[in-house]
C-alpha cells in the first residue's frame, strides 16, 4: 500500500530544495565576515568551498549539505565567487566521508545548532499539531514545522520525518479539537447526537437524512416542512457558542465534513469525531433551516401581491375593449357639451340627441368599475388568498423571535398581537393595534369598516415583516441572513 502523503512534488521542492532565484541566493547564502574567516582556516579550495556550502545550506533550507540532492550549480558559482576559487574545485570536496562529517559537526558547533534526535519527536509533533489548528494543507504545517524546529535550533531531519510528523501532527489537531467540542456536551445532549444516525421508523429514514432533505420550492407544505424541522434540530439542545471551543477554521471543516458525509459513513467514526461532526452539523441545520424558512416566507408573501398585480393588470388588459368605447361615448358627449356652449342650445338634449341619454346613464357602471379597477390596492387583492397564509403563518411567527429597534417596535408589537390572537383562536384583532405601515393606503383599507379587518391587517403586517427583514430593519437571532449586521 502506498504511503499516504502530505505534500506534492511541487510543495516539497519548494520546501525542501535550495532555491534557484537570484534574489533568494542572495538573500539566503551571502556569507558574512565571520563565515569567510571561518572557511578561511581552510587550506585546499575544495575544502573552503565546501565548508561554505555547508554553512549556506544549514541556514537554509536547514538540512546541511546532503550528497544524494547535491548543490544547483548557481548557487555553488555565488558562493565561489565570494571567496574567490573555481567552482570545479567543488568536485574534490568530500572525496573521504570523515571530512563532509568533520565539517558539518564544526558549522553546528559554529552555528549553535543541533541534530535532530528521535527523542525530539514529541516537539516535532507539538509544533505540527499547533500549526494544524488552522489548516488542513501540507504545506504550511510543515513549513511552521520547519520554522519551528530551527527556531529551536535544530538541524531539520530529513523530509520524509518532517512530512510523516505533519500527518502525525494535523491527525492531532482534528483529535483535539473533536475532544474540545464533546467536552462542552451533557450526556443527554450526547445521546440525542447519537440518535441522529440511527434508523428512525417515524421519518422512514435516518433523522440526519430526515433534517436534511427539505425541499426549496416556496409552498406552504415546503415551508411547513422547513418549520417542522427547526424544532427538532433546536431540540438536541447544542448551543452555538459550543463551536468556539476550537479555532473558526477547524469549526468549519467538521460543518463542511457533516453537511455532506452520510449516517452510514459517520456510524464508523471514532466516538468523538462522530459526535463532533454531529455538533457541527446541527449548528449548521439550525441557522441552515432558519434561513431556508425566512426565505421561502419571503418568496410566498411576496408571490402573493406579484399574482395580486398581474391579477389586476389581466382585468384591465380585459376591460380594454370598454374602455375604448366609453372613450368614445365620453368624447361625444364633450363635442355635444362643446356645440351647446358656442351655438346657446340646450346641452341636455344635445347630449341626447348625439349621445343618448339612456347609454351614457348605463355606462356609469362601467366607469365605475373601472375606477375602482385603476384604484385598487395589491393587498386588497392580495387578502383573497388569506387561506394559503394561515396555512404556515402561525408556525412561522411562532418559529422565530424577531427583534428591531426604533420605529420597528411597532411592528413586534403587531406581530404580538397576531400571535396572541392565534393562542386564542380569535378571529377579531383589539382596538387600538399598532398601525406600523408607511402606506397610508393600507391603514386606510384597514380600517374602512370601523372595526379592523383581520384578514387584510394580517397579510399587511407579514408584507412589512417581509419588507423589514430584507432591509435589516428587523433581524433574527441565530440566521446567518437575517441577523443584526449593525451592532
Amino acid at each position: 500500500m502506498a504511503r499516504r502523503r502530505l505534500l506534492t512534488g511541487d510543495e516539497r521542492r519548494r520546501l525542501f530544495d535550495p532555491p534557484v532565484q537570484e534574489t533568494a541566493i542572495i538573500g539566503h547564502y551571502t556569507l558574512s565576515a565571520e563565515d569567510v574567516e571561518l572557511v578561511g582556516r581552510r587550506y585546499g579550495p575544495a575544502n573552503r568551498l565546501g565548508l561554505a556550502a555547508q554553512i549556506a545550506l544549514m541556514r537554509h533550507p536547514g538540512f546541511g549539505l546532503q550528497p544524494e540532492i547535491g548543490l544547483p550549480d548557481v548557487i555553488l558559482q555565488y558562493l565561489a565567487a565570494q571567496l574567490f576559487v573555481d567552482p570545479s574545485s567543488f568536485s574534490a570536496y568530500g572525496q573521504r566521508a570523515q571530512t563532509r562529517t568533520d565539517h558539518a559537526d564544526l558549522v553546528a558547533r559554529y552555528l549553535g545548532i543541533r541534530p535532530f534526535r528521535r527523542g525530539d519527536l514529541a516537539l516535532a509533533l507539538n509544533l505540527a499539531a499547533q500549526a494544524a489548528e488552522y489548516t488542513d494543507r501540507g504545506e504550511p504545517i510543515v513549513r511552521a514545522l520547519m520554522v519551528g524546529l530551527k527556531g529551536e535550533r535544530f538541524i531539520l531531519p530529513s523530509g520524509d520525518t518532517l512530512e510523516r510528523a505533519g500527518l502525525a501532527g494535523r491527525a492531532r489537531a482534528r483529535k483535539a479539537a473533536a475532544a474540545a467540542i464533546v467536552e462542552g456536551l451533557s450526556s443527554a445532549e450526547l445521546t440525542r447526537l447519537d440518535e441522529l444516525v440511527i434508523n428512525n421508523p417515524d421519518f422512514g429514514m435516518t433523522p440526519l437524512a430526515w433534517l436534511r432533505n427539505f425541499e426549496e420550492a416556496p409552498t406552504a407544505a415546503n415551508i411547513n416542512g422547513l418549520l417542522e424541522r427547526l424544532p427538532y434540530v433546536r431540540g438536541i439542545g447544542i448551543h452555538p457558542v459550543v463551536g468556539g471551543a476550537i479555532p473558526e477554521f477547524r469549526f468549519a471543516q467538521f460543518v463542511r465534513e457533516g453537511g455532506v458525509a452520510p449516517a452510514f459513513l459517520l456510524s464508523d467514526y471514532s466516538v468523538n469525531r462522530r459526535r463532533a461532526t454531529l455538533t457541527a452539523a446541527v449548528i449548521d441545520l439550525e441557522a441552515r433551516l432558519a434561513d431556508a424558512a425566512i426565505q421561502m416566507f419571503d418568496r410566498l408573501i411576496g408571490g402573493m401581491f406579484t399574482r395580486a398585480r398581474r391579477g389586476r393588470e389581466r382585468r384591465y388588459q380585459d376591460s380594454i375593449q370598454s374602455v375604448g368605447q366609453l372613450m368614445r361615448l365620453f368624447g361625444a358627449t364633450i363635442t355635444a357639451l362643446d356645440e351647446a356652449v358656442q351655438n346657446g342650445g340646450d346641452p341636455l338634449e344635445l347630449i341626447d340627441e348625439a349621445v343618448g341619454w339612456h347609454r351614457l346613464v348605463a355606462a356609469k357602471a362601467q366607469v365605475d368599475a373601472l375606477a375602482d379597477l385603476a384604484g385598487e390596492d395589491a393587498l386588497v387583492t392580495a387578502t383573497e388568498r388569506y387561506a394559503t397564509l394561515r396555512r404556515f403563518s402561525p408556525a412561522f411567527l411562532d418559529a422565530f423571535t424577531f427583534k428591531a429597534s426604533g420605529t420597528g417596535t411597532a411592528l413586534i408589537k403587531a406581530i404580538d398581537v397576531i400571535r396572541d390572537a392565534n393562542t386564542r383562536k380569535s378571529r377579531d384583532l383589539p382596538d387600538g393595534v399598532p398601525l406600523p405601515f408607511p402606506n397610508r393606503q393600507w391603514k386606510r383599507l384597514i380600517t374602512e369598516s370601523g372595526r379592523i379587518d383581520r384578514r387584510r391587517y394580517e397579510i399587511a403586517i407579514m408584507a412589512t415583516l417581509r419588507d423589514r427583514l430584507r432591509a435589516g430593519d428587523v433581524w433574527i437571532e441565530g440566521t446567518r441572513n437575517y441577523q443584526r449586521f449593525d451592532a
